[in-house]
C-alpha cells in the first residue's frame, strides 16, 4: 500500500465530520432517508477517493483528465451542479406555494 500523507488524512477527518453532520441531521428529521442516502453515498465516494487515490489511476487516461485530484474536482462541481438544479426546483416549489398562501390570506383581510 502507498504512503498516506498528512493531507490525505485531513481530508479523510473531513469526509468523516461531514458523514456526522449528515447522520445527526437525519436524526433531527431535518433530512430524508432520500438526502440521507445521497449525502451517504457521495461522502463515502469521496472518502474511498482521498484514501486510495491510488485505485482513481483507472479512470485518469480513459476520461483523459491529468490526475486524479482533477477527476475529483469534475466530479465535485458536476455534483454541485445537480445540486444547485435541486434546490432551484425545491425552492421554485415552496415560492409558489408561499404565493398561494398569501394570495388566500390577502382575500380573508378583505373579506
Amino acid at each position: 500500500m502507498a504512503e498516506f500523507y498528512p493531507l490525505q488524512a485531513l481530508g479523510a477527518i473531513a469526509v468523516l465530520a461531514m458523514l456526522y453532520i449528515v447522520f445527526y441531521s437525519y436524526r433531527r428529521k431535518e433530512f430524508s432517508r432520500s438526502d440521507l442516502l445521497v449525502w451517504v453515498a457521495i461522502l463515502c465516494w469521496f472518502l474511498f477517493a482521498v484514501i486510495f487515490h491510488e485505485f482513481l489511476n483507472v479512470f485518469i487516461a480513459p476520461l483523459q483528465v491529468m490526475s486524479v485530484f482533477d477527476l475529483l474536482l469534475v466530479t465535485a462541481t458536476g455534483i454541485s451542479l445537480v445540486m444547485l438544479l435541486v434546490l432551484n426546483k425545491r425552492l421554485a416549489k415552496i415560492e409558489s406555494k408561499v404565493d398561494l398562501l398569501v394570495r388566500k390570506n390577502a382575500l380573508e383581510q378583505v373579506k
